[in-house]
């Protein structure tokens, strides 16, 4: 998809300015994102807006779906050990068996989102793994769970942190024992500007249909990293649908190629939306001047001269065709800023 989208933004040339396409690396669980901020992506190339789209299994083909603010969880882990005594099973008295800690734990757990956040609040503590021991007649020294965290606030996030660290405290002290949490802070919520979501949304509507496009998407709390992106520039992603098929992540997923066809457009009307938008910005004193080469640039009706628009447009995902990679296409841009529009029009960016 992003290279479909980069080669028609080639081909005409419907754009003044630089195109710049970057593959970002490991979406799924590696933070690629966050890796190529550290390593300077928005430092080497300035960005004010960006922009990404998602597949989204079971949404019909051509059809879009977006909502300003939260849209997906934080992603953290945990990692739980709780520290008895072991021993002969036959002696369980000179023992502190950590099995009956871990059980009390996890009842207790659960009673973190159901009875101390507020039900209007999404939030998801799953403890997904647990080992201890390796023969049927020892207690075990230890025991460790697993698990994750979910939610689409960062308040909820911090209160589920400092929840788990008092419970294994004090759990595992009641049975003698000791308790530790390792709490590892993955993703953080990804987080729709309201002004960039209604670029997308207006983007999607041009190449899909009004009819095609929801505003209002149930919030998910699986994760991802795009929203490192989002934390650093404004920006929105949207779903785009991949018709029937298993879930994200599921052995039988497909991705569907056909969706190609109604991905690649959304890059060049990304660009005219926020063309339109900064015509707006500048009381609509732009106006839009062909060139010979079958581009065009947005020209200062106030100016006697053109200023140029550098459009930087930047991709976090190539992988579209791969069936594992579902995360389609991002794309940054650079726009000029508010009083770019003056009368020393030889100022370029």
């Amino acid at each position: 998809m992003l290279l479909g989208a980069a080669r028609h933004l080639a081909e005409s040339r419907a754009f003044d300015g630089t195109v710049i396409v970057i593959f970002q690396p490991a979406e799924e669980g590696g933070a690629g994102a966050k890796a190529m901020i550290d390593d300077g992506l928005f430092t080497r190339w300035p960005c004010n807006e960006v922009y990404g789209m998602h597949n989204r299994p079971n949404l019909p083909l051509g059809e879009f779906t977006i909502a300003s603010g939260p849209i997906m969880g934080s992603v953290d882990e945990v990692k739980i050990t709780l520290t008895g005594r072991g021993g002969h099973a036959a002696r369980p008295e000179q023992t502190i068996d950590p099995l009956p800690m871990a059980a009390a734990f996890i009842q207790a757990a659960q009673t973190i989102t159901s009875r101390t956040i507020d039900p209007m609040d999404n939030a998801v503590l799953s403890l997904c793994t647990i080992q201890a021991g390796n023969a049927f007649n020892v207690v075990p020294q230890d025991i460790t769970l697993t698990g994750t965290v979910r939610t689409l606030r960062e308040e909820v996030r911090s209160h589920i942190e400092e929840q788990l660290a008092r419970m294994v405290d004090n759990i595992a002290a009641g049975f003698g024992g000791s308790g530790h949490l390792d709490y590892i802070r993955h993703y953080p919520v990804t987080v729709n500007h309201a002004h960039e979501t209604m670029l997308a949304a207006r983007a999607a509507q041009e190449v899909a249909g009004e009819d095609k496009v929801t505003l209002d998407m149930p919030p998910t709390l699986g994760g991802e990293d795009f929203s490192f992106m989002l934390n650093e520039v404004p920006g929105a992603m949207i779903n785009i649908g991949n018709g029937p098929s298993a879930g994200l992540h599921h052995p039988a997923y497909d991705f569907n190629d056909d969706v190609i066809a109604w991905a690649v457009p959304i890059g060049p009307h990304w660009c005219a939306s926020a063309c339109r938008w900064a015509d707006r910005r500048s009381g609509g004193q732009l106006q839009r001047k062909e060139r010979g080469d079958g581009g065009f640039r947005w020209r200062d009706r106030n100016c006697g001269q053109g200023l140029r628009r550098k459009l930087r447009h930047r991709n976090s995902r190539g992988f579209a065709v791969v069936p594992a990679f579902h995360r389609d296409l991002v794309m940054g841009w650079r726009h000029m800023p508010a009083n770019c529009f003056s009368t020393t029009p030889r100022e370029r960016l």
